[in-house]
């Protein structure tokens, strides 16, 4: 788990022992203002050091606790802003705020053993130490085979579909207890049905009953209509 807390450095305090006291293991990140500043590039020896004078903006600070720690330090001149680099070695505060970045690994439970899966547990004591097991390789895991792509259909195929289906549809023809709706009679009842005629009465004029001749009409694929089916009976043309 990753954690991070600001640390002041008062006026005043030498910058190096503050930065010394940070715990290991942690990341440091700092800004403010610093005077008695020491910096050396890196890889160099310390006699090429160069110190300067006066009060600095520390820009930028940054190292791992116990150093080094980079800095970027800027100043005002009469030519302009100067700006400084290298490694610090030595500077007193004037305000500075340290960011400390630090991952906290969680304690080990004392008597709790823990295993690594495929990996021989740890032996405790040599008087308990069972014998070392034989090496059995874990089965490898079982890889699925993607299916194989299906070939994008062609116009011929699809018009083809469709024309099977219009015909599937084409074959269902009304039955008794049907209902048909009859370009010129309306709504009517199936009360028989012989092959290629119909028997039909009207259920909402005078309850005529007429024969009519499928083949003459053109048989629209039935619709629900209430708990009956009801199939749309148009002109042939």
């Amino acid at each position: 788990m990753t954690t991070s807390r600001l640390v002041p450095v008062p006026a005043g305090d030498d910058l190096m022992p503050a930065l010394s006291s940070i715990e290991p293991g942690c990341w440091l990140q700092a800004s403010g203002h610093l005077e008695g500043v020491e910096i050396k590039l890196p890889g160099e020896a310390l006699d090429l050091q160069r110190t300067l004078r006066g009060r600095l903006v520390l820009v930028s600070l940054a190292g791992p606790s116990g150093g080094p720690f980079t800095v970027t330090l800027a100043r005002h001149t009469d030519a302009g802003i100067e700006v400084l680099g290298g490694v610090l070695t030595r500077a007193r505060s004037q305000g500075v705020t340290l960011f400390v970045q630090s991952t906290a690994v969680a304690p080990r439970e004392p008597g709790v053993r823990r295993e690594v899966v495929g990996v021989a547990p740890a032996v405790t004591s040599p008087a308990a130490a069972p014998a070392a097991p034989s090496a059995v390789p874990s089965a490898a895991p079982s890889v699925s085979t993607p299916p194989a792509p299906v070939p994008p259909r062609t116009w011929a195929e699809v018009a083809a579909a469709s024309d099977d289906a219009e015909a599937e549809e084409e074959d269902l023809l009304p039955e008794r207890g049907d209902l048909v709706d009859h370009f010129a009679f309306g709504l009517c009842d199936v009360i028989k049905a012989n092959g290629d005629r119909l028997q039909i009465r009207d259920v909402k004029g005078s309850g005529r009953i007429r024969e009519v001749v499928l083949s003459a009409l053109k048989v629209m694929p039935p619709r629900p209509q209430g708990n009956k089916r009801c199939f749309r009976l148009q002109r042939r043309g």
